[in-house]
């Protein structure tokens, strides 16, 4: 009896469908290219969490997997959509497209390689960086920025959402 008991206490505090780590975190380098006049970024992930992210954008009811034979042929349309609504730069206050360029995956963390259209050199720059916040109320998205030769390291919580990177 103590047995089953401590069986439905396991199930009931980690049940199955729980994500694998226990700290929601994404990592973003950005840095500036002049000579391209574009912003690029490699994004890193929890490859679970971006799963259940992108199942969220999807109308297809089969599960959403990255990085095995299973992996669907809609994938990179919908983090398209995703870096769309959650990776937000405002440049000389003027929207700027990202454009996903691909991915790779390595078990549990997948990179996003994104770049953004062409633009004139920033004068102001404000960011929303909002990945997960609908997932985890204490995920940390971290941008180290790199322009002109200066670096900047970027906090982003569900609580200060948008950061103003420049004047």
């Amino acid at each position: 009896m103590i047995f089953q008991a401590f069986l439905y206490t396991m199930w009931v505090m980690f049940p199955a469908e729980t994500n694998h780590h226990d700290f929601h975190y994404s990592r973003t380098d950005a840095a500036w290219n002049a000579g391209e006049s574009t912003f690029q970024m490699e994004i890193r992930v929890f490859t679970d969490d971006l799963e259940d992210a992108l199942s969220r954008l999807s109308s297809d009811v089969n599960p959403i997997r990255l990085g095995d034979s299973r992996e669907r042929a809609d994938v990179p349309e919908l983090i398209q959509k995703w870096i769309e609504i959650n990776c937000i730069l405002i440049a000389n206050d003027v929207n700027i497209s990202n454009v996903f360029i691909g991915k790779e995956d390595n078990y549990d963390i997948t990179y996003l390689f994104v770049e953004t259209q062409p633009l004139s050199p920033p004068n102001t720059l404000e960011m929303k960086w909002t990945l997960f916040f609908n997932l985890f109320t204490d995920q940390v998205n971290e941008i180290t920025l790199n322009m002109s030769g200066s670096n900047q390291r970027l906090l982003f919580t569900p609580e200060e959402p948008n950061q103003i990177v420049l004047p």
